[in-house]
């Protein structure tokens, strides 16, 4: 049963009653996707998730919606989010053609879906699921030691406080499973999503790049570039499978429950990963730095050293510094991406997609079977590459919006592991498209970049401030 107007019954309180006379009839309660109806949570959860999710066109998106793209979207639908019940409206054509387009515009539909491997035919709710507390207090595990590894990274913790700080995080997070899994797991779930980019370009980026090399061609370089752009996604997708983990429930999986806080997930590492970026940038971050490796060992005793007062001396000093009218235009348009960023995000966002987009995404989609995200190979991912040659290189200015930018990439692949109820191995073939398409983006940009070096003649003696000279003999370009 399908409710139509923007209200299910049972709403305000009745969702039990309505729940009980649905089952006593074996009536299945369809949820529309994208049209969230008054009540339909509540019914859902009182029916225990035995479901159907549905999707649907509006008329009024019918009346300007070409066919080949209506078709695209329903078999996407249930390819790649999980719908099972299909509520197609006939093709507002003429009157003497309109048997004859429905009718292959219905078979088109039906083909399509047998194309994928589909049964056309009675649908039947999912199979409930549910993650036992303790294997979630297992999950959990992984994003502490993710927080651990963030605090130590910052604080340089001795062994002792270290230990006793990741006990304490253990038995808060028992404790709060305890009195309440479903608040804890959510978020457990936001705080892997924020914390786990941050690591992967703001610490593991560096380690990557950090041991000095001579100067070698791109060529040369291609190969320990390609390793630490992959070691930087590992990450991520550490973190995206730790929340397919947390998420693993009925609720999430009909999308009657979703990941919360994904404008945070956005944001919060872009602008985290710009400010420690923009801080080692500095003389004064050096300077704090002081006998410190780049990994914030100290050469002499090998302890670790808190990074923190560094970062903290690099941001004051960055910020103090005079502003120029291209500081604010790059502000601008900084602000402009994010918030592009922000309207983008979410299935909501589809009038955000220009027309152009859309075409190249259902070539992708043709092409590879499963279309990347747009962001990670057209953006994100080149971008980063690009970020991770500069470092590599010691090449100090402007890298840290290099690697903002590149964080893009990052958050959009561990969004995609967000979406549990697309299925999981979906979601593996469209990161490993992104993936290899977007290494395939970014060499031939760090190719564009060294073909333009090359024509200016970059010498370290004629732009010593480019330099991030970490050692006397480090070399630009």
């Amino acid at each position: 049963m399908v409710f139509s107007g923007d209200a299910v019954i049972g709403f305000s309180g009745l969702a039990d009653a309505a729940a009980d006379a649905l089952r006593q009839r074996r009536i299945t309660f369809g949820v529309i996707e994208m049209s969230p109806q008054k009540g339909a949570a509540e019914l859902a959860t009182a029916l225990d998730y035995d479901i159907l999710r549905v999707h649907s066109i509006t008329v009024e998106e019918m009346a300007g919606y070409p066919v080949h793209r209506a078709v695209d979207r329903f078999v996407r639908a249930a390819r790649e989010r999980g719908v099972r019940l299909l509520y197609l409206r006939m093709i507002p054509v003429a009157e003497e053609g309109l048997v004859e387009a429905n009718a292959t515009y219905l078979a088109q539909v039906r083909e399509g879906l047998r194309g994928l491997g589909f049964i056309v035919g009675a649908p039947e709710p999912s199979h409930q699921f549910s993650t036992p507390v303790w294997r979630l207090g297992i999950v959990m595990l992984g994003m502490i030691g993710g927080l651990a590894w963030l605090v130590q990274a910052l604080f340089g913790l001795p062994p002792g406080w270290f230990w006793s700080l990741v006990v304490l995080a253990i038995l808060a997070c028992a404790g709060m499973l305890l009195l309440s899994a479903g608040l804890t797991r959510s978020l457990a779930a936001l705080a892997v999503a924020a914390i786990f980019p941050i690591l992967a370009v703001g610490w593991t980026a560096r380690g990557l790049t950090a041991s000095p090399s001579e100067r070698q061609d791109f060529t040369a370089a291609a190969g320990r570039l390609l390793g630490a752009f992959l070691g930087v996604t590992a990450v991520t997708v550490l973190g995206g499978l730790l929340i397919v983990g947390l998420l693993g429930d009925s609720a999430y999986l009909v999308k009657v429950a979703q990941f919360r806080g994904v404008k945070i997930a956005h944001l919060l590492p872009i602008m985290a990963v710009a400010a420690i970026w923009l801080a080692r940038s500095t003389d004064a971050y050096r300077e704090h730095r002081g006998v410190a490796s780049e990994d914030m060992v100290d050469y002499h005793t090998g302890d670790t050293v808190p990074e923190w007062p560094a970062l903290w001396a690099g941001l004051k000093q960055a910020l103090s510094g005079l502003i120029a009218y291209w500081h604010v235009a790059a502000a601008l348009v900084g602000l402009a991406i994010l918030a592009m960023l922000v309207i983008r995000s979410g299935n909501e966002a589809a009038d955000a997609v220009l027309p152009m987009e859309m075409e190249l995404r259902a070539a992708l989609d043709r092409f590879l079977g499963v279309r990347p995200r747009t962001k990670e190979v057209l953006l994100g991912h080149p971008v980063m590459i690009l970020a991770l040659l500069l470092a590599i290189r010691r090449v100090r200015p402007g890298v840290w919006i290099l690697f903002a930018i590149g964080t893009i990439g990052q958050v959009s692949l561990l969004n995609s592991f967000c979406h549990i109820h697309s299925p999981l191995l979906l979601t593996g073939l469209r990161v490993l498209n992104g993936i290899w398409v977007g290494a395939i983006a970014g060499l031939l940009l760090g190719i564009i970049w060294d073909t333009f070096c090359a024509a200016r003649e970059c010498e370290p003696e004629s732009h010593p401030q480019r330099i991030l000279d970490f050692d006397e003999d480090d070399e630009e370009l």
